[in-house]
């Protein structure tokens, strides 16, 4: 089933690259922030539930490992991804300035 899931995204990114004129390297360059990023979460996620104490319930493992599992992607991305993220954000914040 994964291996289908993986298949149709390779597919997906096929059809949305070629109007846009990308190649496959383009496009694995600009997913690749998001998809590490991701692998950090899950790996953070999936270690996380090893070490809590065995009387811990689903919920309270839940109520740790959701916003765990965000902070860590955001972190991620943001160290692997924090030039084409600065550049945008000072754009907006330049232009906040000059209109006021």
């Amino acid at each position: 089933m994964a291996l289908a899931r993986a298949a149709g995204l390779v597919l997906a990114a096929d059809r949305a690259r070629r109007p846009l004129g990308l190649s496959l390297r383009e496009v694995a360059v600009g997913c690749a922030p998001t998809l590490l990023a991701g692998a950090a979460m899950v790996a953070v996620v999936t270690a996380t539930p090893l070490s809590l104490p065995a009387g811990w319930s689903h919920a309270e493992a839940l109520a740790l490992l959701v916003p765990l599992g965000a902070a860590v992607h955001c972190a991620a991305f943001l160290a692997l991804d924090r030039g084409r993220l600065l550049r945008p954000a000072a754009s907006i914040l330049r232009d906040i300035a000059r209109r006021r």
